[in-house]
């Protein structure tokens, strides 16, 4: 038998280790910072359902859901688009994921334009979903940005809203809509004019234990801007960080009858205040927040355990995530 000198060893074992290096994967690792090299192309009018099987998707082209069609999203599926795509929904869409599986918007290179919900006549589903990256920064685009409902309706549960950049409502905009948006984040999101993080337009709108962290106007209203309210419930919310150069950086109504707005229970930060998250990368509250057990009293608004209401996107009935 053949025996190694030592330097002869090492060598092949140099050799072996670098055959493995940038070797491709085809296991998923559960990031929304993975970028793929390669994935399913789709693009145009589409139906029918996404499946994780065949995700990563590469949106080439902008996608459509016509009126009279359904698409229905696994958990777990990852979207990216190309630059100058986006995701225009007419008929239905349902895109729910799982706490472990969320469903993820994200860019393939960059930036992309968003999604946007228009004219539809059925509510369109979001839970365990991540938008991110979306950069609108022409107007002539569009207005709003950088997920739009617009004389619509929709509710959003559990999802995160990062680093987003549109004209107004940086994350989100509701115009004539009926929407509600529950146990949400949204964070480093940026608008040029209205809404940091998110503006409602002459609509119906829930928000209910929501974490608003870090969002930006360079302009007015850093937080949540309300345009001549319909009717807005605006409960059990976390406003912290959140920066402008005019109006309130956590709330402000604009214009309209403020009378249409309930707004309780939630955390308004001032300049001595910390809701006390764990970590500004997880927002959960630590166990001597302020934020325990102080949002609506009303049972219907109680945590998981039973006990009262925890402000903020961990507290209530979908907390527990």
């Amino acid at each position: 038998m053949r025996i190694l000198k030592f330097d002869q060893f090492v060598f092949l074992l140099i050799i072996v280790l670098m055959s493995g290096i940038g070797c491709d994967s085809d296991e998923k690792d559960g990031s929304n910072n993975f970028t793929p090299q390669s994935g399913t192309q789709i693009g145009g009018e589409i139906e029918g359902v996404l499946s994780y099987n065949d995700s990563p998707f590469i949106i080439i082209d902008n996608l459509t859901i016509d009126t009279l069609s359904t698409l229905i999203i696994e958990p777990g599926v990852e979207l990216y688009f190309m630059d100058s795509t986006r995701f225009i929904i007419y008929g239905d869409l349902i895109s729910i994921g799982q706490q472990s599986d969320p469903i993820i918007y994200t860019s393939e290179n960059s930036s992309w334009l968003g999604i946007k919900i228009e004219n539809s006549d059925l509510t369109t589903e979001f839970e365990f979903c991540i938008f991110e990256n979306v950069l609108i920064d022409d107007p002539l685009v569009d207005e709003y940005g950088s997920l739009i409902v617009s004389n619509s309706s929709a509710i959003f549960q559990n999802c995160i809203f990062q680093n987003n950049r549109s004209p107004n409502g940086g994350a989100l905009s509701l115009i004539n809509s009926t929407t509600e948006v529950r146990n949400c984040i949204f964070t480093n999101n940026i608008c040029d004019t209205f809404g940091g993080a998110i503006i409602s337009i002459e609509s119906n709108s829930v928000y209910y234990n929501n974490t608003f962290y870090n969002n930006l106007t360079y302009n007015y209203g850093g937080g949540l801007v309300i345009v001549d309210p319909v009717s807005e419930d605006v409960q059990n919310n976390i406003f912290y960080l959140n920066s402008s150069n005019t109006g309130d950086p956590r709330i402000s109504i604009l214009s309209g009858d403020s009378t249409n707005c309930n707004i309780q229970f939630n955390f308004l930060w001032l300049s001595n205040m910390d809701p006390q998250f764990v970590s500004y990368n997880d927002f959960n509250l630590k166990s001597y927040s302020p934020c325990i057990d102080i949002g609506n009293p009303d049972p219907s608004f109680n945590d998981v355990d039973g006990s009262r209401n925890d402000q903020g996107a961990y507290g209530g009935s979908g907390g527990n995530w």
